[in-house]
């Protein structure tokens, strides 16, 4: 089954196959500005599944109307977002990642200077692979 939601301001970041979920939330001002700080639990996200298309078209009427949506892969979960739930979004960690992976990494550094060379500091940046 899939479903799709119609939503005129899609994050520009969202992809096919990124996998969307909603959580209930509860809203509260700040200084007078509604929905200044959206409150949610953490035990309550629910996955919806992975978007499969984004959809779009026009509502009729004088003039017609445009709008654009996703539409979710909900098979597997069989959940349904409801009005009023947060929708969010995460990518696959292993499509999504750059740079190089591996358990080792073996550096040489070679001097083809003829003068006196001095080496003061040699630095390196690493982070967990997401493999």
């Amino acid at each position: 089954m899939a479903i799709t939601i119609v939503i005129n301001n899609i994050n520009e970041s969202v992809e096919i196959q990124d996998i969307i979920y909603a959580v209930t939330v509860t809203s509260s001002s700040n200084n007078a500005v509604p929905d200044a700080f959206i409150q949610g639990s953490f035990s309550n996200i629910l996955k919806i599944g992975p978007v499969i298309n984004f959809p779009s078209g026009f509502v009729p009427g004088n003039p017609p109307t445009p709008w654009t949506g996703i539409t979710i892969d909900n098979t597997a979960t069989g959940n349904v977002p409801t009005v009023g739930q947060f929708l969010m979004f995460s990518k696959d960690k292993s499509a999504n990642t750059s740079g190089i992976l591996g358990y080792f990494m073996d550096i040489d550094l070679v001097n083809d200077s003829k003068g006196y060379i001095e080496l003061f500091q040699v630095g390196s940046i690493t982070e967990a692979s997401s493999q």
